[in-house]
């Protein structure tokens, strides 16, 4: 097999950082040295004075150059945010890495919802959300729904929200892993607060 070189996609900004932006920095700072010493102009004032004078085009030069360097370190922090948060999420792996029930852990979040895992067994506790609606995407297994007033049955590969307001009980007669896409103000029981409350998933 071939041996792979280069830099991988997630060093590329410390690359960009480290060999485009702290030179362009440097060479920045030596540049207005050199504009400030080699070409520093005096005249005469109507009074007779000595005064330094000071280019426009020269002064508009280095505001230009100033521009593009604060610029590019700009953009280049941005890349690299935006890099950490592009990735191939594979749920089996994510999944295999806790065993802990009733117990979501953050996977990604977007347009301030987090996408959350958890593995469900046995019967959880009647509750609602007062503001934040709630979808539950079964990766693995059957999850039974109860509300008050029918119980739905979501199986393998589909999903079913539950309108914030709406008082539920999951229940789960088998292991069961599912996906949740909810707001990042939900808490795990809702309007409840017990030892099964979940005050800050940790990420997976």
């Amino acid at each position: 097999m071939g041996c792979k070189t280069g830099m991988s996609r997630s060093s590329t900004p410390y690359f960009v950082v480290l060999f485009y932006v702290y030179p362009l920095k440097f060479a920045f700072t030596y540049v207005v040295k050199g504009f400030l010493h080699g070409f520093d102009q005096y005249g005469t004032m109507p009074d007779g004075r000595m005064e330094h004078v000071v280019d426009p085009s020269q002064a508009a030069l280095l505001m230009v150059m100033y521009g593009i360097v604060r610029g590019r370190g700009r953009n280049a922090g941005v890349y690299h945010k935006r890099e950490s948060t592009m990735q191939v999420v594979n749920l089996a792996e994510k999944f295999s890495g806790f065993s802990e029930y009733w117990s979501p852990r953050i996977a990604g979040e977007l347009n301030g919802q987090h996408v959350k895992l958890a593995k469900l067994k046995g019967e959880f506790i009647w509750h609602h959300h007062d503001a934040e609606d709630e979808l539950f995407f079964v990766i693995k297994g059957s999850l039974r729904m109860e509300m008050r007033d029918k119980t739905v049955v979501i199986n393998e590969g589909e999903f079913f929200i539950v309108p914030h307001g709406v008082e539920h009980r999951p229940v789960a007669e088998e292991e069961v892993h599912v996906m949740l896409f909810e707001p990042k103000s939900t808490l795990n029981t809702g309007n409840i607060r017990n030892d099964r409350t979940v005050e800050k998933p940790g990420s997976i």
